[in-house]
């Protein structure tokens, strides 16, 4: 079962449950202030474990993770980031880290498909994975 950050149950469609939580999504597009921000393939990657409500993935440099505070149909609202702490070898790795923590922390809306799996801030998109 998925809770809310008040405790209350979230129902979630089963179909959806599964295409969330059974796939490591890989970013493919990351746009600030609606432009589209270069990436190198693979370097980001999501995943969801809704069962404990949690998220995590690979960023350029470190690891992330945290809890999911809401998921509805079409809301996910993730709560604070939490990463390593490892040393960027490539500035560009650093900036793209930053880029990514920020526009993770705007999102408030998701729509999903079986191959992609767009993160909207209100009606902005933010962030799209494979």
């Amino acid at each position: 079962k998925i809770l809310d950050k008040k405790q209350k149950e979230i129902a979630v469609v089963p179909e959806i449950s599964k295409t969330l939580s059974k796939k490591t999504w890989k970013l493919k597009e990351l746009y600030q202030a609606g432009f589209a921000v270069a990436i190198e393939a693979e370097k980001i990657t999501l995943e969801f474990d809704l069962e404990n409500r949690r998220f995590s993935g690979q960023a350029p440099c470190n690891r992330y993770f945290g809890g999911i505070n809401l998921l509805t149909k079409t809301g996910l609202l993730p709560g604070p980031v939490a990463s390593t702490r490892r040393a960027c070898g490539r500035s560009e790795d650093n900036v793209l880290e930053t880029q990514y923590f920020e526009a993770f922390g705007l999102i408030n809306q998701y729509q999903m498909d079986e191959k992609q799996l767009k993160l909207f801030q209100e009606s902005q998109l933010v962030l799209v994975f494979e």
